[in-house]
């Protein structure tokens, strides 16, 4: 089985090679929010685990007889150690049992795992009453580090049910935004995704217009952008904008198929 990557080796290639993402947050105290950036525990790594992440872990848990942490502030490192232990629990039952023993896998399990992220901020971009956060993305169930989960339990049950892998970005690569808001002094992230179209085509000469475009994720406080007025579709756009001189537009994930335009200008 080939060996998986360690989760230092993961961390660490965030930080060198980062899938940004940049979410938008309130700060009506700059000053105090920029402390709070600094702050060693916000900056740690996380990961996205909605309800139905954690349901489809915690199923994997008990068919398999392998301990999961409690999920409630779990570390993207417990989640590693868990996943490498299924990972060869899994290599077991396919040698044993063979392919036809995952025909039937849980669809929602195999969405989870398709979708699990750790995440870490790498950076700030500050403005008048607002801030973009850099953050690093990256899936975990790669064929890289765990080649039997994502074999057995992605790639073999989209093969049974002639579905075929759906996702267009299924190394974990593709960068987005974030929308994130200030709640009773806290970060709270939302369940709204900003991103840009990377096959949008950028004229050689001005003006240069782009298009910048919102769709809602799993978990996260319900914000609707359908509802923003000018002045803060504006802020958020000129800043994500911005954002272009780090991070080419090809790199960004392609919007799905119910995101709307935020802006375009």
């Amino acid at each position: 089985m080939p060996n998986a990557l360690s989760y230092e080796r993961l961390v660490k290639g965030l930080k060198l090679k980062p899938n940004l993402s940049v979410g938008y947050m309130a700060l009506p105290q700059l000053q105090k929010n920029r402390l709070k950036m600094e702050n060693e525990e916000y900056r740690a790594p996380w990961l996205n685990l909605g309800n139905i992440k954690r349901a489809a872990l915690e199923q994997l848990s008990r068919e398999n007889d392998i301990r999961l942490p409690n999920l409630d502030g779990v570390s993207p490192e417990e989640v590693f150690t868990f996943l490498s232990d299924l990972d060869s629990t899994l290599k077991s039952k396919l040698d044993i049992e063979g392919e036809e023993h995952f025909d039937s896998v849980d669809r929602h399990i195999t969405t989870a795992l398709e979708s699990i992220t750790v995440n870490q901020i790498v950076g700030e971009g500050l403005g008048l009453d607002y801030s973009l956060e850099l953050v690093s993305s990256e899936t975990i169930v790669t064929e890289e580090r765990f080649p039997n989960v994502l074999y057995c339990l992605i790639a073999l049950p989209r093969k049974f049910s002639s579905e075929g892998l759906k996702r267009e970005n299924h190394d974990g690569k593709g960068y987005h935004m974030h929308y994130v808001v200030r709640v009773r002094d806290k970060n709270e992230r939302t369940n709204v995704l900003l991103t840009f179209n990377p096959k949008e085509k950028i004229p050689s000469t001005p003006p240069i217009v782009h298009t910048l475009y919102w769709e809602k994720h799993g978990g996260g406080l319900p914000r609707h952008p359908a509802k923003f007025g000018d002045k803060r579709r504006h802020a958020i756009f000129d800043t994500s904008v911005s954002m272009l001189t780090k991070v080419p537009k090809s790199e960004f994930k392609t919007p799905n198929r119910h995101a709307k335009v935020l802006l375009s200008s």
